[in-house]
């Protein structure tokens, strides 16, 4: 039997039972699965994949819903505990990594920024100073 639904499960939060036809997984196994490259072998092999998570406003991060989209012929979304659905397409998933880039691209420039303030309060604090002489 082909498995039809991809249920990946956010840590946290129980796996619930698969029905008949169905793959359940926490995201650390899809994780493995897709460092290890064994994701490739199922490529549009699930008819849905569906990533289970607390809340919407938390599942922002692309990685895994790339690997999920890539699995799925048809539908891909997230859901929350309290049943709110969100399609994960290719244009969301293209803004959120996007995103991503643009944060870690904004922390390196913070970070050399850092450093060369802490360079520059170094060289001002090892200058020897002039002692004022009052008459």
């Amino acid at each position: 039997m082909i498995a039809s639904r991809l249920t990946v499960v956010r840590s946290g939060l129980p796996l619930p039972p698969a029905a008949p036809g169905d793959v359940v997984m926490s995201d650390d196994q899809l994780r493995a699965l897709v460092l290890s490259g064994r994701a490739l072998r199922s490529v549009l092999r699930y008819r849905t994949a569906r990533l289970m998570t607390e809340r919407l406003s938390t599942s922002g991060r692309p990685m895994l819903g790339w690997a999920l989209r890539l699995m799925a012929r048809d539908r891909c979304f997230i859901v929350d505990a309290e049943g709110r659905e969100r399609d994960l397409t290719a244009g969301l998933l293209a803004r959120w990594s996007w995103q991503v880039a643009q944060e870690v691209l904004g922390k390196k420039a913070l970070l050399r920024q850092v450093v060369r303030d802490v360079h520059e309060a170094e060289q001002v604090a090892r200058t020897p100073k002039l002692r004022s002489v009052r008459r």
